[in-house]
């Protein structure tokens, strides 16, 4: 186990795009500045983020549009002179494409820091009955594989007649998202089922985990271990043997 220094600085840039495929392409430029924190949110969550009354920095004025993507760039180097250098490394990334551009330098960390809790609307439903269980979070996929897994999840989505808005952090992979349901009619809690099946079918063909940010749970378990080798599964069950000897 090793300690690291935290830095208590940080420099943050907001990129707003009309057009979601060229946000991504641009994450997969900025990704080489290796910034801190590189965050791809879809436009779908500022959509419903904004059903429920909230605003964003990098909304036109009059408007209420919902058409942006958005990055979430951060630089936390102990160095104001290269978190600067950096910052202007991205923001020249940024000028060769159509984004609206919001910086530290113009605004507070606080302001910038509160357009990642779009995540959070999703879990305040527009009606009693619908939900949006946590039952496809945390899976990741390789980031080199990223756009062609999009593609295929919105193909699933549509298959399965749900809206899967995503949340990626780019460096990683790892991505989120939440589907509505309406848990209370037969044919949404079959749904969960078969969309975890095959959204874990989905990430493992593209050579992705399902669990990444926590255990997979007792719903996630149905769709997890058969993606898992018997080898795998044999290890798991020799480790949990050595630390739980009497089952417990």
């Amino acid at each position: 186990i090793k300690t690291q220094f935290y830095p208590n600085e940080e420099s943050i840039i907001v990129a707003s795009f009309n057009d979601s495929k060229v946000a991504r392409q641009t994450a997969d430029e900025l990704k080489d500045l290796k910034p801190t924190m590189l965050e791809y949110i879809d436009s779908e969550l500022f959509a419903i983020a904004r059903k429920h009354g909230k605003k964003f920095l990098f909304d036109k004025p009059n408007t209420g549009d919902s058409s942006a993507s958005v990055l979430y760039i951060s630089f936390s180097d102990f160095s104001a002179k290269a978190r600067h250098r950096n910052m202007k490394k991205a923001i020249k990334v940024l000028s060769k494409v159509e984004a609206g551009v919001l910086t530290s330098d113009d605004y507070s960390n606080e302001e910038l820091r509160a357009i990642l809790e779009v995540s959070a609307s999703v879990l305040q439903p527009e009606s009693k009955d619908d939900s949006f269980p946590s039952l496809i979070d945390g899976a990741s996929v390789p980031v080199d594989k990223l756009e062609d897994f999009i593609s295929s999840v919105n193909e699933l989505a549509e298959k399965q007649h749900v809206e899967l808005p995503l949340q990626i952090r780019w460096q990683s992979g790892v991505i989120r998202t939440r589907p509505c349901l309406q848990l209370h009619i037969i044919s949404d809690k079959q749904k969960v089922f078969r969309l975890m099946s095959e959204y874990a079918n989905l990430v493992s063909s593209f050579g992705g985990c399902m669990v990444t940010e926590s255990s997979e749970g007792r719903l996630k378990t149905t769709a997890t271990y058969c993606q898992i080798d018997k080898d795998v599964l044999a290890l798991y069950e020799q480790i949990r043997t050595t630390f739980d000897p009497f089952g417990t």
